[in-house]
C-alpha cells in the first residue's frame, strides 16, 4: 500500500528534519563548551604556579621546546586529522563488511607510523646540530619533548574521531582528564623531584603516553585495531587529501603569528607587548564563540551530506553561518564598547593604549570564523589543495600590508593588516564556495545587524562609571539589551529565529524528559 504524502507534510517532516540537525549542532556545541571552559580553567590554574617555579629564563626556554613541538606535530599529523572527519561518515555507513574497522585501523596505523618517522628525524637533526649552537641541557630538554611527537600524533586521531562520532562526554572526558593529570604529574616532579624544564617535560610524556596506552585496549576490544587489515589504499587516499590541509596549517600559523616579527622589527618591543595583549585577548573571545561551533560543526555537515544530499548541506550551513553573523555582530559591538575596561581588568592599565585595536582584530578574527561554513564545500569535495592556497595567499596580503602600513600609522597598521588579511582569506572563501557548495548569504538581514550593532556601540560607549567592574558589567548588559531588542522589533526574521531557538529548546528539554522517563 502506498502512502501519499501532501506538500503540507513533506514541508513539516523537512523543517523537523532541519531542526533536529540543528539541535543536535547546538547539543554538541554546548558540550564542547563546557569541556573548553573546564580546560581554560585549569590553564588559569597552573600559569601562575609555572611561572613562580621557573626562572624567565627557563619559562622561556619551555616556551621555545613547546612551540618547535607544536611545529613537529602538524608535520606529524600529515593533516590526518581533516581526514578523519572527511571519509569516517561514508566508512561507517559503507555496505561492506569492515569497513570502519578496516578504516580505523589504517587511520591510527597510519598516524603511528608518521609520528615514529617524524620523531626519529626530529631526534637525528636534533643531535647534528652543533654543540656551539645548543647546549648539552637543552639537547636533553628538546630529547625528552620528541616523544610527544609521536604521542600527539595518535591522541589527535582518537580526539577526532570521538568528535565525528558524536562523543562529546568521551571527549570532553579524555581532555580535561590528560589535562588535570598532566598538571598533577608536572607539578608532582617539580616539588617532590627536580625544579627543571626536562622534568616538567617528563611529566608531559608520561601522562599522554598512558592516555594512549589507556586508550588502545578500549581499541581491540571493540575489534577496531588490527595490522592484517591496514589498507593501502584508504591511507594513500587520507594521505593526499590531508597533504594540503598540513601546509594550510602551517600557513595558517604563519598568517596567526607572523605579525608579530614584523611588530618587533618596525617598532619594537613595548609596541609588541601592546599588540600581543589586544590580540591574544581578541584570541579569547573569537574561540570561546567559534571553538565549540568549529569542533560540532564538519562531523554534523558530513553526516548530512551522506546520508541526506547537498540541498539539504547547504541549507544547514546558510541557516548556521546566518545565526553565526548574528551573535558575532553582537559580540563585536559588545567588545568594542567594554574594550578600555576588558583591557584595565585582564592585561592591567599599563595595557591601556592597546584598547583601540581590539575592535579592528576581533572584527577580522570572526570574519575568518565565517569562513568555516563557507569552506565545508571544499573539504567535502576534497578541494583541499584550494583552501592552502587561499591561507599562503593571505599570509603574503597579511605581509605586504604589516611592510606598508607599520611605518606609515604603527601599531594601527598591524590591527588594519590583521583585518584585512582576514576578510580576504574569507572573501575568497565565498568566491570559491559558489561552484562547490553556495551558500545563501542574506546581505541585507547582515547589513542591518551591523548598522544595530553600531548604534548599540555607540549608546553604550556614553556611559561613564568610574568603577571599572561595574562600568563593563553595565556596558556590556545595555549593548546586549539594545542590540537583542532593536533587531527583535525592526526585523521579522529574527522573531522567527527566535521562536525556531525557543522551539529548540523546547525540543531538547522533551527528548531529555522522554530520556528519563524511559530510563525510569
Amino acid at each position: 500500500m502506498r502512502v501519499e504524502i501532501g506538500p503540507a507534510q513533506a514541508t513539516n517532516a523537512a523543517d523537523k528534519s532541519s531542526s533536529s540537525d540543528f539541535l543536535k549542532f547546538s547539543k554538541r556545541s554546548s558540550h564542547f563548551l563546557g569541556g573548553m571552559i573546564c580546560l581554560f580553567l585549569l590553564g588559569f590554574i597552573s600559569f601562575p604556579i609555572l611561572a613562580r617555579i621557573f626562572t624567565v629564563e627557563e619559562y622561556g626556554l619551555i616556551s621555545l621546546v613547546s612551540n618547535t613541538i607544536a611545529v613537529a606535530v602538524v608535520f606529524s599529523k600529515f593533516g590526518l586529522q581533516a581526514s578523519v572527519q572527511r571519509f569516517y561518515k561514508e566508512q561507517a555507513v559503507h555496505p561492506e563488511p569492515g569497513a570502519l574497522r578496516r578504516y580505523y585501523s589504517t587511520v591510527y596505523l597510519g598516524a603511528a607510523a608518521n609520528g615514529f618517522v617524524v620523531t626519529l628525524i626530529f631526534l637525528a637533526a636534533l643531535w647534528l646540530v652543533p654543540a656551539s649552537l645548543m647546549g648539552t641541557r637543552v639537547r636533553i630538554v628538546f630529547s625528552i619533548a620528541a616523544g610527544l611527537i609521536l604521542l600527539r600524533s595518535i591522541s589527535s586521531m582518537i580526539t577526532n574521531l570521538l568528535q565525528v562520532e558524536g562523543r562529546t562526554f568521551a571527549w570532553n572526558v579524555l581532555q580535561i582528564a590528560t589535562k588535570a593529570a598532566t598538571i598533577a604529574m608536572t607539578l608532582s616532579l617539580l616539588f617532590l623531584w627536580n625544579r627543571t624544564p626536562a622534568a616538567f617535560f617528563i611529566g608531559m610524556v608520561l601522562v599522554e603516553a598512558t592516555a594512549v596506552f589507556f586508550v588502545i585496549p578500549y581499541l581491540r576490544r571493540r575489534d577496531m585495531l588490527s595490522l592484517s587489515v591496514f589498507n593501502k589504499q584508504i591511507f594513500r587516499e587520507i594521505m593526499i587529501y590531508g597533504l594540503p590541509m598540513m601546509a594550510a596549517e602551517i600557513f595558517y600559523l604563519i598568517l596567526d603569528t607572523g605579525d608579530r616579527f614584523l611588530v618587533a622589527g618596525f617598532l619594537g618591543a613595548r609596541p609588541l607587548g601592546l599588540y600581543a595583549a589586544a590580540y591574544n585577548i581578541s584570541g579569547y573571545v573569537r574561540d570561546s564563540l567559534s571553538s565549540p561551533l568549529q569542533l560540532a560543526l564538519f562531523p554534523i555537515v558530513m553526516e548530512i551530506w551522506v546520508l541526506k544530499g547537498s540541498e539539504k548541506t547547504r541549507e544547514f550551513l546558510s541557516r548556521a553561518m546566518n545565526y553565526f553573523v548574528l551573535a558575532g555582530i553582537a559580540v563585536v559591538a559588545l567588545a568594542s564598547a567594554c574594550s578600555s575596561d576588558v583591557i584595565n581588568l585582564i592585561a592591567s592599565p599599563k595595557f591601556h593604549e592597546a584598547h583601540h585595536l581590539l575592535p579592528y582584530i576581533l572584527i577580522g578574527m570572526l570574519a575568518n570564523a565565517v569562513a568555516m561554513f563557507l569552506k565545508s564545500g571544499l573539504l567535502i569535495q576534497k578541494k583541499t589543495y584550494l583552501i592552502m592556497q587561499v591561507i599562503l595567499a593571505s599570509c603574503i596580503v597579511n605581509i605586504l600590508m604589516n611592510v606598508i602600513l607599520l611605518p606609515r600609522i604603527g601599531l594601527l597598521g598591524a590591527a588594519i593588516a590583521t583585518l584585512g588579511s582576514y576578510v580576504f582569506s574569507t572573501s575568497m572563501f565565498a568566491w570559491l564556495s559558489r561552484k562547490y557548495l553556495p551558500l545563501q548569504t542574506n546581505w541585507f538581514a547582515w547589513l542591518r545587524y551591523a548598522a544595530v550593532g553600531c548604534f548599540t556601540w555607540y549608546l553604550s560607549t556614553r556611559i561613564e562609571i568610574h568603577s571599572l567592574l561595574l562600568s563593563l558589567v553595565v556596558r556590556g548588559t545595555i549593548c546586549l539589551f539594545i542590540y537583542a531588542a532593536i533587531l527583535w522589533l525592526i526585523d521579522t526574521d529574527i522573531r522567527t529565529m527566535t521562536s525556531e531557538i525557543i522551539g529548540l529548546v523546547k525540543d531538547w528539554f522533551q527528548q531529555k524528559q522522554l530520556r528519563r522517563n524511559a530510563v525510569a
